[in-house]
């Protein structure tokens, strides 16, 4: 029995190393079809085949915006019994990539079986491997004449033998890294294209091709168009159970929305999509948006927790995940997050952190998700700071952490996880070095007296600094006050009572005082840790 690995390229020479390393050990043979490359690939396939002495063939094909028609032509130079046909940027999931020749072995003497259905996973490479979508695809097959693929774009396998063939279900993963999150734009411009050039495609014979325009209609923010397509093709879709139905009425549903539809009629179009795929995750998905930005949410608590779990339940089903395209493993962690939003509105705060956890683990970079973990847990730094260290690099993530701790308490958490300026205003007061601080700020308070600005822009610049000089004496103990008392004079009178009372000095009414008070409240909610954010709640005026 012989194995041959077969594949189209067009300037992969980032992705070709990792192609035949995932290849080389499996197959028998290597057929490598070049559609045009400007960039080292054949080169590199060269070097590649001299230095794993590989049976590789390097073949060109010129290229028509044809699909199917370049992967046949390489079809046609194979000499294996068996065809592994991967993209380049395809690899086995190395948990199973041992099992992939003994699996042919295997089935090879059932001559009934003609392929096998693998999982295929499309993870985002440049987010943490975060599953953007997940499908089913035919990656293995007998090299057999009538066994050929059609499809100038979204090209697929078709049978056309006599006998009744079998394809065989495994669980060989395949992870595709082309959605990654530096290629995403430019393979959707590329797919856009092909398929306006090709419009005659979709038609009642081929239903799938509806969607295909449909979906880069929206992409083009064509949303009447891609509705009129959707429209004409979603009942022959739903006629015949099309692998793109979920993916179809994802397309109609975020085009109403474009358009402004009411809840109720995305409501009605949900209700609609589940008569044809009950209980499809990424249908419950869009049902739980709508909820969630409903004006009377409060109300929904109990309903909003119970579909969250209903999707955790049915993203389960493998039935479902095989039948249709489906991004369910993308848009899961939302819903955790969702949930937690809930029972942190409930003030469930174990089940809360639970399930932001749960979320951040998909949703690494989601700064908003990040903050309400931190804050349902500010009683608790020791499980955030352990949590913050499993789930990010101080120093690659540093950027994305200062972002996040901008709106946080400068505490002993800032202290650990913003240590990339620490000659800053905000590190200063986290570290202790409260006195540098204050002369810090009152530095900046004095250069922004003259900045020339936009005199709407001057005062609000000005406004800016004030207060922070007027939160960094918050920080400060009563002892240290006669060292920055130069400082504690710039401030105006009114927000130097304020600033007194807050230390517990007893004072006849000031002017201004509640107004300097309410101007700075805000920020003192972001800036001061909990014992002095309480502190300062508690000053009484006069």
């Amino acid at each position: 029995m012989k194995i041959s690995a077969c594949a189209i390229i067009k300037n992969e020479e980032k992705n070709l190393p990792a192609y035949i390393e995932g290849v080389r050990n499996i197959a028998d043979e290597i057929i490598i079809t070049d559609t045009g490359s400007t960039d080292n690939s054949v080169k590199l396939l060269e070097n590649l085949k001299e230095k794993f002495n590989l049976n590789l063939q390097i073949h060109h094909f010129e290229w028509i915006a044809d699909f199917a028609a370049a992967k046949n032509f390489t079809l046609d130079k194979a000499t294996g019994d068996w065809i592994i046909f991967l993209d380049a940027d395809e690899y086995f999931d190395k948990k199973y990539k041992k099992k992939v020749r003994p699996l042919i072995e295997k089935i090879h003497k059932d001559t009934s079986v003609v392929g096998v259905d693998s999982p295929l996973l499309n993870i985002d490479a440049d987010n943490n491997n975060k599953t953007i979508i997940e499908s089913t695809q035919i990656r293995i097959f007998r090299n057999l004449p009538y066994l050929r693929y059609e499809g100038q774009i979204h090209e697929h396998l078709r049978y056309a033998g006599n006998k009744t063939a079998l394809f065989l279900e495994s669980d060989i993963v395949i992870i595709h890294t082309g959605y990654s999150s530096n290629l995403i734009a430019q393979k959707k411009k590329r797919n856009r294209e092909l398929i306006f050039k090709h419009k005659e495609l979709a038609t009642d014979d081929v239903p799938p091709y509806y969607s295909y325009l449909a979906i880069a209609y929206y992409e083009e923010r064509e949303y009447q168009k891609a509705l009129e397509t959707i429209e004409k093709g979603l009942p022959l879709i739903e006629k015949t159970d099309s692998i793109v139905l979920i993916e179809c009425y994802d397309v109609y549903i975020k085009t109403k929305i474009r358009q402004k539809a009411s809840d109720e009629e995305i409501l009605e179009i949900i209700d609609n999509a589940l008569k044809h795929a009950p209980n499809h995750p990424d249908l419950l998905m869009h049902k739980l948006t709508v909820l969630l930005e409903s004006e009377n949410l409060a109300e929904k608590y109990e309903e909003v927790e119970k579909l969250c779990k209903t999707i955790f339940e049915n993203a389960k089903d493998e039935e479902l995940r095989k039948k249709y395209f489906n991004k369910i493993d993308a848009r899961l962690p939302y819903a955790h997050y969702a949930l937690g939003a809930i029972y942190k509105a409930q003030n469930r705060k174990k089940e809360a952190a639970e399930e932001f956890i749960i979320a951040l683990k998909s949703y690494r970079y989601r700064a908003y998700i990040l903050r309400d973990l931190l804050e349902l847990l500010e009683d608790n730094e020791k499980k955030a700071a352990k949590i913050l260290s499993e789930l990010y690099d101080e120093k690659a993530d540093g950027e994305f952490l200062e972002f996040v701790f901008e709106e946080r308490p400068r505490d002993n958490l800032y202290k650990k996880f913003c240590k990339q300026n620490r000659e800053s205003i905000s590190y200063k007061l986290a570290s202790g070095k409260v006195t540098e601080a204050i002369k810090e700020a009152a530095k900046e308070l004095e250069k922004a007296k003259k900045e020339t600005l936009p005199n709407e822009e001057f005062k609000k610049n000005l406004r800016e600094k004030l207060q922070i000089l007027a939160i960094c004496f918050l920080f400060l103990e009563i002892n240290d006050l006669p060292k920055v008392e130069t400082e504690l004079n710039m401030l105006p009178p009114s927000v130097i009572a304020v600033i007194l009372r807050f230390y517990g000095e007893s004072l006849p009414p000031v002017d201004g005082e509640t107004a300097s008070y309410n101007a700075i409240l805000k920020k003192a909610e972001v800036y001061l840790p909990k014992s002095l954010r309480e502190r300062f709640m508690g000053i009484k005026f006069s």
